[in-house]
């Protein structure tokens, strides 16, 4: 209640200002779902009111994927439960605040990888395409995760993996070695080709963004960093690793983290950085809903109390 209160009455922030602003381009400069989206409703009503209606289009959205990712066993109530608790995510927050696109993208990029864990590949990448049409990134985004989701599916990296979470003992199992040779190697191979790739796109700006006001890369890498540490530990073992989607998403975020590593030390990335960063607290959205779900309570107490300190979060809603 008290969410939607803030929501009614809080002045608009940042990209909400130019969304605004866009709906009365002859042609918005977004992807091709958003500005058709834009193209078709600003006939019938004010420029905020079409914002407005396409935010309620993705939390819509958002509820939707949430409710067909239930655990098929899990209580009405926990499901519900789970529902509002994630809404209280910083990638909630920030997404419907401010980065429409790309977390209208994020959901469908989730909801592509919950297919593919399910052995459902054509519906994998057709949700692939959907989100990459809302924010072109998400290619690179969900290439990525499909690659880590197929790692996940070996059981010499996972089991092992899962054995010692927490204690880090990586150096004593080659399957462990193997599987971080190869998340390294989608960074130091896959991402150079993507950033090239970015280069000759309009998102090229972000290769050497600097924005007034945002804070640095390295202060948001340490508070993800805090939060897989802190919440690593009360990951369950599970002798079913090819059933459990928690699991799978988990060892994305890990995979995200060592992604973003390098960038620290590279201040013209810092924007693309945080770009991954989002993705991140996308994923520990979803897997604070199915956690309360499954009734992992701890895991889900320590990542509330962790977002309540993310800082970003209260910048755009106190605004």
């Amino acid at each position: 209640m008290s969410l939607s209160i803030i929501q009614y009455i809080k002045p608009d922030t940042y990209d909400i200002i130019s969304y605004t602003e866009s709906v009365s381009y002859t042609y918005p400069l977004y992807e091709p779902l958003f500005s058709f989206l834009i193209i078709i409703l600003r006939p019938f009503m004010e420029n905020r009111t079409v914002v407005f209606v396409i935010q309620i289009m993705i939390f819509s959205t958002l509820i939707f994927v949430f409710y067909n990712m239930r655990y098929q066993f899990a209580a009405k109530y926990k499901v519900f439960l789970g529902m509002a608790v994630a809404l209280l995510s910083p990638a909630f927050l920030l997404g419907i605040n401010n980065a429409l696109r790309q977390f209208w993208a994020s959901i469908f990029l989730v909801y592509a990888l919950y297919f593919y864990w399910k052995n459902k590949k054509i519906t994998t990448f057709f949700f692939i395409i959907i989100a990459t049409l809302f924010h072109y990134s998400s290619i690179v985004f969900g290439l990525f995760a499909v690659y880590v989701f197929y790692l996940t599916k070996q059981s010499f990296v996972s089991k092992v993996y899962f054995k010692h979470r927490g204690k880090l003992k990586f150096t004593k199992h080659l399957s462990t070695r193997l599987y971080f040779v190869l998340n390294f190697s989608a960074v130091f191979l896959f991402f150079p080709i993507a950033l090239k790739a970015a280069s000759f796109t309009k998102y090229s700006f972000y290769l050497n963004a600097n924005f007034e006001g945002r804070l640095p890369l390295y202060s948001k890498y340490f508070y993800i960093l805090i939060s897989f540490l802190l919440t690593n530990r009360y990951i369950p073992k599970s002798t079913k690793i090819h059933d459990d989607f928690f699991q799978a998403m988990n060892m994305l975020r890990l995979s995200l983290l060592i992604l973003v590593t390098p960038m620290n030390f590279f201040p013209n990335l810092y924007e693309l950085g945080a770009r991954i960063i989002y993705f991140y607290f996308v994923i520990e959205m979803f897997m604070l809903y199915l956690a309360i779900q499954k009734d992992r309570n701890v895991f889900a107490t320590i990542l509330l109390l962790i977002n309540a300190f993310a800082t970003n979060v209260w910048n755009v809603i106190g605004s």
